[in-house]
């Protein structure tokens, strides 16, 4: 069993990483922090304007990479990965659900 943690990079992001910690310690059961990247709109702009769609990947490349360097800081296991974020999470069902913070 995990814990998930999905965060959105808002004012709450720490107190969702400390929730996170704190039940891994207490729980003894590992945390993982899911931030998801909404694509579905970008998704579309590429399509409508096919022009843009190189400059819309390098941007949402840009933004994992930072990302994925914020939640590295916190310590905990963390994945960033691109949908429509309540799809993505609800995915996640091999998880016990923590905390959202959208």
């Amino acid at each position: 069993m995990r814990l998930l943690a999905a965060v959105d990079l808002g004012e709450g992001l720490e107190s969702v990483v400390e929730s996170a910690r704190f039940l891994q310690e207490g729980l003894g059961i590992p945390a993982e922090l899911l931030h998801v990247v909404p694509t579905p709109y970008f998704e579309a702009l590429g399509r409508r304007f096919p022009h843009l769609r190189p400059g819309l990947e390098e941007a949402l490349s840009q933004v994992e990479k930072e990302v994925q360097k914020t939640l590295a800081d916190t310590g905990l296991r963390a994945r960033v990965l691109r949908g429509f974020p309540a799809q993505v999470v609800a995915g996640e069902q091999d998880f016990t659900h923590i905390s959202v913070s959208w």
